[in-house]
């Protein structure tokens, strides 16, 4: 093993072979051993993918929190979509969803679309 470099995720058994280590609970929240190899690529285990809801590729937010890294789910949007996101635009939808419920709303035919 080169020097600097040591070795994580393994434990040895009663019998000196090598066990890999598991998640083991620690209070409400799971913890498991992850490596980080030397271009900062990490590999998130199995049980913290399913209890996100993760499967294949996902965007992750990455917070700093003290001493703490903290990945969070996220949805990243195509610019030209950001649009829809936008108060002014929330606006407009809360105002068109409160005229429907009212039943302020209007029908119109493909002709008068084309008026």
């Amino acid at each position: 093993m080169s020097q600097g470099k040591r070795r994580y995720g393994k434990s040895t058994n009663e019998a000196g072979e090598g066990a890999a280590l598991t998640v083991r609970e620690v209070g409400l929240h799971k913890a498991a051993l992850v490596h980080m190899n030397h271009q900062g690529r990490i590999t998130l285990p199995a049980s913290a993918r399913r209890s996100l809801g993760l499967d294949g590729e996902a965007d992750l937010l990455l917070d700093l929190e003290g001493q703490a890294l903290v990945l969070r789910p996220t949805v990243v949007l195509p610019v030209e979509d950001a649009w829809a996101y936008t108060s002014a635009h929330r606006k407009l939808l809360r105002r068109a969803h409160a005229d429907s419920r009212e039943g302020r709303v209007r029908s119109i035919g493909e002709r008068d679309l084309e008026r």
